[in-house]
């Protein structure tokens, strides 16, 4: 379904393949997918990513977790809505 490829291109391998998906933009009805997809991410077991049953591991180093953060920071000084942390 097109909430499985949204949920594996967002957060498969922790974001951070060149072909990680950054934004996406719902216009219309499919903003109703959006809870959706909230409670798939928030179903994902994080771990050190080696443990059995890991959905998502570690960013690769402390700058690239820096990164993550200060691009979330970002998203929401410019208006974006934070909806799972």
């Amino acid at each position: 379904s097109v909430l499985n490829q949204l949920a594996g291109a967002a957060f498969g391998a922790a974001g951070q393949r060149c072909m990680a998906l950054s934004t996406a933009v719902f216009v219309g009805e499919t903003k109703e997918w959006i809870p959706e997809i909230v409670e798939r991410a928030r179903k994902l077991k994080v771990n050190g990513g080696m443990e059995a049953g890991a959905d998502v591991g570690p960013v690769v180093s402390k700058r690239a977790k820096e990164r993550v953060e200060k691009l979330i920071q970002s998203g929401v000084d410019q208006g974006a809505n934070l909806v799972l942390d």
